[in-house]
């Protein structure tokens, strides 16, 4: 027998799932939202941030088929890049080609210890109660 849901749950619910839409349809609203949850420090915007994340956006789409960052230590790319991308890939509901939860990501460094650090801050920033509170259900 199914469960019955209260209308304060479904409020919820629906408020919780219009939000997870909006940050699907962004990286950079996604990027934004997910900073606190990887960084203790207070995020400070700039333009060059929702640049990157909207050529990374256009690569996941399909649209640019090879993308060279170049930025200076200290901007931002790690963040976007190497730990938001492939958690908001995998939040993508449109089951395209390089969108959803079956892509793959593979990490690579110069160092070790650089890429599996990474992978960890995406790890907790996916197992962060932000996270699944948002895609869960939806990965389920």
């Amino acid at each position: 027998m199914a469960r019955r849901i209260e209308w304060g749950e479904a409020y919820t619910l629906y408020k919780l799932d219009k939000e997870a839409q909006r940050l699907e349809g962004s990286f950079y609203e996604f990027c934004k939202a997910a900073w606190p949850w990887v960084d203790p420090a207070e995020f400070v915007d700039n333009w060059h941030l929702e640049d990157i994340c909207d050529h990374m956006e256009a690569v996941a789409r399909g649209h640019i088929s090879r993308l060279l960052v170049n930025e200076p230590p200290r901007t931002g790319k790690t963040f976007l890049i190497s730990i938001c991308f492939c958690a908001w890939i995998w939040t993508q509901r449109n089951k395209a080609p390089l969108l959803g939860p079956h892509v793959s990501f593979f990490y690579a460094s110069y160092a070790e210890k650089l890429s599996l650090e990474h992978s960890v801050k995406c790890l907790r920033l996916i197992q962060s109660r932000w996270y699944q509170g948002l895609w869960a259900s939806a990965s389920s």
